[in-house]
């Protein structure tokens, strides 16, 4: 018993850990340097809009991946949370919104991408390779890869992330709250989906050899996401 007890803990502080790992630059998505530049009001038009399609060409791929955490599930625990996860996403039912897709276009159509462009937006290479990374996961390894790689190194971030976000989004480009509603609901939705990540991953994570590779997935996962935002950097 003593053995269990100490393990489940060195696997808890694991958690911290790799959470913590993931501020360092190049990882964290709070200390961006686009999320800095809107803060400041830097970030153009041209390019804020780029980051709008992008961020949702991205999201929107994933939407297909959120049965197979359902599917994959290993026990009714964790299927239970993957149904929460699945009926959040596509219909808003705990926030009591909409599906996050449909919340995310209207900060699309607010930074200027018109809806007959919805369906025409073109993944950049960054954006495509963070897509099949994240289908792979959820297609090819056991169920807390997605975990790791999309509740851990990503939602668990958003929180402080969004924070920042729509306040400026407000301030610096007038957008309204409904405008900015995909960024506000998830400032509790993904502190859940990342809660529920870590303590998933706490409980049915043990091997020193799977922690080291969840590392990598972690790691690889948010460096990814970062090449994500750091597109509109790289346009005037």
């Amino acid at each position: 018993m003593t053995t269990t007890v100490a393990a489940k803990k060195d696997t808890r502080q694991w958690v911290l850990d790799l959470q913590r790992s993931l501020q360092q630059p190049g990882m964290s998505l709070i200390n961006h340097p686009t999320i800095n530049k809107i803060v400041a009001g830097e970030l153009t038009r041209p390019q804020l809009r780029l980051f709008a399609e992008q961020t949702f060409w991205t999201i929107s791929q994933g939407e297909k991946l959120f049965g197979l955490g359902l599917v994959n599930a290993p026990n009714r625990e964790v299927r239970l949370k993957a149904w929460e996860v699945l009926v959040e996403e596509m219909m808003g039912h705990i926030t009591k919104t909409d599906n996050h897709i449909e919340l995310l276009w209207k900060f699309c159509e607010a930074v200027g991408v018109p809806q007959g462009e919805r369906n025409n937006i073109r993944p950049m290479p960054a954006s495509l390779v963070f897509a099949q990374y994240s289908e792979f996961l959820a297609r090819c390894r056991p169920w807390y890869y997605s975990t790791v790689g999309i509740g851990l190194a990503l939602e668990g971030q958003v929180p402080g992330t969004y924070t920042k976000l729509v306040p400026a989004l407000h301030k610096r480009y007038g957008l309204t709250l409904e405008q900015t509603i995909f960024f506000s609901v998830h400032l509790k939705a993904d502190k859940d989906h990342g809660d529920t990540a870590s303590a998933l991953l706490g409980k049915y994570v043990s091997s020193e050899d799977e922690m080291r590779e969840l590392e990598i997935v972690a790691h690889h996962a948010a460096k990814m996401w970062c090449d994500i935002w750091s597109l509109p950097l790289q346009i005037t």
